[in-house]
C-alpha cells in the first residue's frame, strides 16, 4: 500500500518557523598541529524540517483525522510537499516523536507546529555533480534562461535517433 499524502489543500506557512536543516553526517577527527580530517558518513542522510500551519476550526479537524487514522498518530510515513531547495516537490516524511504543539488563541484559528524527517532530498542527488555553483559563477542570473533553453534544446530540438 503507497504511503497516504499529506491533506493539499493545508499548506505550509513559509514566511514564519518554516526551515529545514542540512544533514550532519560529516565526521571530524581532530588532529594536533593542524585542520581536522573530515569525511562523510554516509552519502544521502534524512533532512530535518521545522512546519507551521495555519488552520480553521474544519482544517484542524481534517488534519487531526489524517494524524491520528491515516498516519497513527504520526507512526507511519507519509507523503509531503516541501521545498528543500529545489521547488516544492514530494517527500517521503515521517513526524518526529513528541514533536507537535497545537495551540490557538481564539478557539477558531489553530496554530500547528512540528517537526519531519524527510528521506534524502532531491538535492541531495546532485544532478550537476557540483558544477551548478561554477556555472552560476559565469552566467549568474541568465543561468534559468540558459538551463531553459538546454532543456528545450534536448527534449524537443534534437532528432529522435531511436
Amino acid at each position: 500500500m503507497p504511503d497516504p499524502i499529506f491533506p493539499n489543500n493545508i499548506k505550509p506557512i513559509v514566511s514564519k518557523g518554516y526551515s529545514f536543516k542540512a544533514p550532519d553526517n560529516v565526521i571530524y577527527q581532530p588532529i594536533a598541529g593542524g585542520l581536522p580530517l573530515t569525511m562523510l558518513k554516509y552519502l544521502k542522510s534524512s533532512v530535518e524540517f521545522n512546519v507551521v500551519l495555519i488552520l480553521n476550526s474544519l482544517q484542524l479537524q481534517v488534519w487531526n483525522d489524517f494524524y491520528f487514522a491515516k498516519i497513527f498518530s504520526g507512526s507511519a510515513p507519509f507523503v509531503m510537499v516541501l521545498d528543500s531547495g529545489n521547488g516544492l516537490e514530494n517527500h517521503n516524511v515521517t513526524i518526529v516523536p513528541n514533536s507537535i504543539n497545537q495551540t490557538t488563541i481564539d478557539g477558531k484559528n489553530w496554530t500547528v507546529i512540528f517537526t519531519i524527517f524527510a528521506e534524502s532530498t532531491p538535492s541531495q542527488d546532485k544532478p550537476f555533480e557540483g558544477n551548478l555553483s561554477d556555472l552560476y559563477s559565469i552566467y549568474g542570473e541568465g543561468l534559468i534562461p540558459l538551463l531553459n533553453r538546454v532543456n528545450v534544446f534536448a527534449l524537443e530540438d534534437l532528432p529522435e535517433v531511436f
